[in-house]
């Protein structure tokens, strides 16, 4: 993560988090950016790009030196573009089923709770106690502890549902 604002380092998130806040208008005018996080649900299937052409994997393909590995994506309202292979699965994973559904769920809970633990790790807790007070600080280790309970739940669910059960 970039942790500088303006040109000025701040590892700390809260007190980073705190000068965007206190400095939004000159943040803007500086260039910075905010960050987004987007989610679409997609269909998509293997194919390969040649030549600015998209072909399915399963058709006829011509031959071609300039074969592109990736997937045809459709979205939401008919659009349909290219995307390479290491862009597409990095940012969108198999939701047919139940299980895939379950299985998104517990990758991104995993990599939630290993932020909150390396923030423990990393002093985050006194920082929270001295900036946000103690029942701040006592919610975020409750955080983690439920969300390592949900955790075991998920991956629980997954195992059963994996045995047929």
């Amino acid at each position: 993560m970039n942790n500088k604002t303006m040109g000025k380092e701040i590892a700390n998130p809260i007190q980073r988090e705190q000068f965007i806040k206190d400095n939004a208008d000159a943040c803007e005018n500086k260039g910075y950016m905010k960050k987004y996080i987007g989610t679409k649900e997609v269909s998509a299937t293997p194919a390969w790009q040649i030549d600015g052409t998209v072909y399915p994997k399963d058709g006829v393909v011509p031959r071609s030196m300039n074969r592109k590995d990736g997937y045809k994506v459709v979205y939401e309202d008919g659009y349909e573009s290219w995307s390479p292979k290491d862009v597409f699965e990095k940012a969108y994973k198999p939701s047919d089923t139940v299980l895939d559904r379950l299985k998104i769920e517990r990758d991104e809970l995993k990599e939630r709770i290993e932020k909150i633990e390396a923030l423990l790790g990393n002093g985050i807790y006194e920082v929270v106690k001295k900036e946000g007070g103690i029942p701040q600080a006592v919610l975020l280790i409750l955080q983690d502890s439920y969300m390592t309970t949900y955790l075991k739940v998920l991956e629980t669910r997954i195992d059963l549902m994996e045995e047929g059960k």
